[in-house]
């Protein structure tokens, strides 16, 4: 079991991005969350207790349609650090998983957490290839190796995740939910279509021109998806309380946004205002019958809890 550990902990090490293209923009496929289970639970719980299992599942997404993916993931105790990446301790890998023929399932893994685990986290690590197959010969030498996830064709991205541990049965914690998102005030419902390349004039979705003016659009969260939590606060440590806070990461295929990042907090049940910019004209190719446009909205707890929203718009000329 050495080998792959290795070789995780060299890609994960050697992680970087070329890219100038604002973070939200969705231009090529990529790794956008890692939802988490616990298998048998009928309380919709996120994070694991000794003894039980825990089953993550990586959500894609893709500009264009969906394309069938290849990974490696392994799981583990982490090591002790103070900073840097996060690495595993010595001893046997939880878990490992490996799909090397692209397939159009979700990237998976199931951890089962020892009856003993006395760590506040499980780390998983991994590679992740869309449209190719990932790499399992990665030299932990050359940092620029690990770059290079696919063997040949294919988009790779590295893949760390630190998810929480229940020890005590005192941090439970269920998934958020997106709620309600509105476009200039108006209930967007309108889903992706299934053929996202299709014509979208005749369709059933919001449409703004190019050139057109900016939009505001709000995202609200279901009822319950914030909830409390015992913290230790204070010098020295005392027992307290805290709500959580969300954080929406926001993604779209064309145009702009006035940020990749909106929170959900304080007595807040929705975001603020975040504002779309149609493109230019010249900006992106659209043709007559118009073009879709996709908007993701991750929507994550910081506790382990994720849930995933997509809308569609259709841009005209």
């Amino acid at each position: 079991m050495k080998g792959p550990l290795v070789v995780l902990l060299a890609v994960a090490a050697g992680a970087c991005s070329d890219s100038l293209d604002p973070a939200y923009r969705l231009n090529k496929p990529r790794v956008i969350a890692a939802e988490a289970s616990i298998v048998g639970d009928l309380e919709n719980r996120t994070n694991p207790r000794p003894g039980e299992t825990v089953r993550v599942r990586w959500r894609l997404a893709f500009p264009a349609a969906p394309l069938p993916a290849s990974y490696v993931l392994l799981a583990c105790a982490p090591a002790p650090t103070a900073f840097g990446v996060p690495l595993c301790a010595d001893g046997e890998p939880l878990a490992l998983a490996a799909e090397l023929n692209p397939s159009s399932d979700a990237p998976t893994l199931a951890i089962e957490v020892p009856g003993d685990y006395d760590r506040s986290a499980i780390l998983v690590l991994g590679g992740i290839c869309m449209g190719g197959v990932v790499r399992t010969d990665v030299d932990p030498r050359d940092a620029e190796d690990t770059v290079n996830v696919c063997e040949g064709e294919g988009t790779g991205q590295l893949v760390s995740l630190l998810h929480p541990v229940d020890l005590d049965g005192t941090q439970t914690n269920h998934p958020p939910g997106v709620g309600e998102i509105t476009l200039d005030a108006e209930p967007w419902t309108a889903p992706v279509p299934d053929d996202p390349t299709a014509p979208c004039a005749d369709l059933d979705l919001p449409t703004f021109a190019l050139g057109g003016d900016d939009v505001a659009l709000r995202i609200a969260m279901t009822e319950g998806s914030r909830e409390a939590y015992a913290t230790l606060e204070g010098d020295p440590p005392q027992p307290g309380m805290r709500v959580e806070s969300l954080q929406n990461s926001l993604l779209i295929t064309a145009g702009e946004l006035d940020r990749s990042f909106s929170f959900i907090e304080g007595d807040a049940t929705s975001t603020g205002e975040i504002l779309y910019t149609p493109p230019s004209v010249g900006d992106v190719e659209v043709p007559a019958e118009g073009l879709v446009v996709k908007l993701i909205v991750v929507m994550r707890d910081l506790r382990g809890g994720v849930d995933v929203a997509s809308r569609a718009l259709c841009l005209v000329p």
